[in-house]
This record gives C-alpha cells, sequence and structure tokens, in this order.
C-alpha cells in the first residue's frame, strides 16, 4: 500500500521487539482524461493509489525494535514498497499521554514495477495516544492521533473504461493508465491501539490523506494502450482503513 509507516502505538518499554503483520482496505478516486486510437476518454475512476487492489488484503509485514523507552526503529516489507522508521518520544505510561516523533523513508519493489517506476517518498509526523482504559498484565486501549507531511514520488493507477484498445485490430478490453507523480501529502491518523493480553498487540486505523501540492506526471505508462496521451490527471484525496496485529516480546523477560 502507497501510505506512510501504520503507527506503532505508544513507544514500549526498553528491550521490547515487536512483530506485526497489517491488512488495509483503500480508497481514492482519480480524474483522468486521455486520447487513444478510437477518440478521448475523461471522467473520475476508481485510482488504487493506496494499496494497488479495490479490496482488503494482506498489506504489509514487519518488526519493531525498542533499544530504550525513548526510541524505537521498525522496518517492513509490503505489497508495492518496503520501508524504515524510526520514533523518539515519551513512552507508555507517560502523563497526560505518551507522544512520539516519527521519520520514515518508503520505496516501490523493482520486480512489480518492471523498471518502470521507481516510486519513493519521506515522511514525518507527530504521534499521540491518550490513554482511554488500562487493566492488569499491562493490558491496555489508547486512542491513535497523528498528523504530518510526506514528500516523494507517488504511484497511481487508474482504468479507462470507456478507452477500449486494440491489437492489430482487435478490440481487447480496458486500458490500465499508470503514473509517478512528485506529490506534497498532509497525513493524519485517527483510531485505536490496544494489548488486549499480555504480548499480544492490535489496532485499528482510519488514515486519510490530502495532497497539498503535485507535480505534473512525471512517468506515464499506458498498459495496453500504447500510443495513447494522458491530458490531464488530477487525485486529492485518498483513505487507508488498517487493521495491525502483532506480538511483543521483552528481552528480559519481565
Amino acid at each position: 500500500m502507497s501510505a506512510s509507516g501504520i503507527p506503532g502505538g505508544p513507544l514500549p518499554r526498553g528491550g521490547a521487539f515487536t512483530v506485526s503483520a497489517a491488512m488495509a482496505a483503500p480508497y481514492a478516486e482519480g480524474k483522468a482524461d486521455a486520447i487513444s486510437w478510437n477518440g478521448r476518454d475523461s471522467g473520475s475512476y476508481r485510482d488504487a493509489t493506496a494499496d494497488h487492489t479495490p479490496f482488503p488484503m494482506f498489506a504489509r509485514t514487519g518488526a519493531r525494535l525498542a533499544p530504550t523507552s525513548y526510541f524505537d526503529i521498525a522496518a517492513d516489507i509490503g505489497w508495492i514498497e518496503g520501508g524504515a522508521e524510526f520514533r523518539i518520544g515519551l513512552p507508555e505510561g507517560t502523563r497526560p499521554f505518551p507522544v512520539a516523533l516519527a521519520g520514515g523513508y518508503r520505496a516501490g519493489w523493482e520486480p512489480l514495477f518492471v523498471n518502470r517506476f521507481s516510486p519513493a517518498f519521506g515522511y514525518g509526523r507527530l504521534e499521540v495516544y491518550p490513554l482511554l482504559w488500562s487493566g492488569k498484565d499491562r493490558r491496555r486501549l489508547s486512542a491513535v492521533l497523528t498528523g504530518g507531511l510526506s514528500h516523494g514520488d507517488r504511484y497511481h493507477s487508474v482504468t479507462l473504461p470507456r478507452m477500449q484498445f486494440n491489437l492489430n485490430g482487435d478490440t481487447l478490453g480496458d486500458p490500465e493508465v499508470e503514473i509517478l507523480r512528485r506529490e506534497t501529502r498532509f497525513e493524519a491518523t485517527f483510531g485505536v491501539d490496544g494489548r488486549p493480553h499480555r504480548g499480544l498487540l492490535a489496532g485499528l486505523y482510519l488514515m486519510p490523506y490530502w495532497v497539498v501540492n503535485q507535480s505534473a506526471p512525471q512517468q506515464v505508462y499506458f498498459d495496453g494502450a500504447q500510443g495513447s496521451t494522458l491530458v490531464r490527471y488530477q487525485q486529492d484525496f485518498g483513505l487507508l482503513v488498517a487493521l495491525n496485529v502483532g506480538y511483543e516480546f521483552y528481552f528480559d523477560q519481565e
């Protein structure tokens, strides 16, 4: 999924090591205007910007290590990209609430893009985790509130259903327009993150973004409609719903 790292929850006590996996469902809509051999196609179409797929699916798996209670690092691999992240801040249990500053970098997998594109971007954000409930054995439920900026080259994909392409005179189907565009986004997260059982972690996140600055498409590839021309492309908002589950280990086994 072409999105910044999923929030890691409150910074844990030093010595924590967490493994996790996430599922995600994206929504984004792009407006495209293109010309092909059989005329012009213009309109709004579903843009699988967030995950290159329009339905919930396995999205990422990764690990996070906290050498101290005030710093952690993470890395993950996903469906279309992988990345790394670091955080500094005040850990779980801090009053009035834990807070962290996060920074990361993500890049696309060359095998998937077949050397057509090289999407890559960096991001920074503020994370706040107000405590909603706590119980025995370190069980807790926290709200998740984040906000920040990302900047870099983003991948977009739009199918143009009224622009059927042909090969040797035969009409074959609907072409897919793949686009690489440099963007600055404001990204937010609203959700909950908890430890329902000692060691077990789970979170549900709503992650909207708004494109605040964008370049013209830097690279355009028509899958099945070579020779076509992209006249206009616009995509300003997207949304990702993510479910993350993980397990937390401590080296000192406290």
